[in-house]
């Protein structure tokens, strides 16, 4: 097999691990059903990843690069100020529980205080990156504004961003469209408070 269909092939299995462990979660997912709902034998799935466990990490950097792929694509358009850039990112965050569901687990595990070391490094991780990523989407905006590395405003983005996706589940089961306009309002005064405006 060359290299473009081994790839391919890993791809492959990781859109559907991620998927499933999103699902039903890393201890309910076996590498048996795996194999079996991709028609492949469970010597193939091997092959491509040494362990379930390897295929569960694996799933979750894939994800994180996808959703960083996303971020990026909202923050290199030219045509958005500042603030609609960040509003349509953090957006963007707010709805992983759907389009990211094995990252919005992972970040349900750290607050629950179950996660285990690696997936606390794959989420600091994915917090750095993206950290990286809003520190150099508001330089560009505010080139003269030392205030966005004094105050580490990337990371500040980067973990409200995670942090507000429970306060969103609570205020989903209150069912309060009212409430929930008023968070998406204050976010956009909290952006407005801590950025000049562009």
């Amino acid at each position: 097999m060359n290299s473009t269909k081994t790839e391919q092939k890993r791809t492959d299995i990781l859109e559907y691990a991620s998927l499933r462990f999103g699902k039903y979660g890393v201890a309910k997912t076996t590498i048996d059903e795996l194999a079996r709902d991709m028609r492949m034998g469970k010597a193939s799935l091997y092959h491509y990843f040494s362990s379930k466990e390897d295929l569960y990490y694996q799933a979750i950097e894939f994800e994180a690069e996808r959703f960083l792929k996303k971020i990026i694509e909202v923050f290199n358009k030219d045509e958005l100020s500042l603030k609609d850039k960040l509003v349509i990112y953090y957006n963007e965050k707010s709805g992983i529980r759907k389009t990211h569901r094995i990252l919005f687990n992972l970040f349900s595990l750290i607050i629950r205080d179950d996660a285990n070391l690696k997936e606390k490094e794959a989420a600091m991780k994915l917090i750095e990156k993206e950290s990286s990523l809003v520190k150099s989407v508001l330089s560009a905006h505010h080139p003269a504004d030392s205030a966005i590395e004094d105050r580490n405003l990337g990371n500040f983005f980067a973990v409200l961003g995670f942090g507000a996706l429970f306060p969103l589940e609570i205020l989903n089961i209150l069912g309060d469209e009212k409430k929930k306009e008023s968070y998406g309002a204050n976010f956009s005064v909290l952006i407005e408070k801590a950025l000049k405006q562009d």
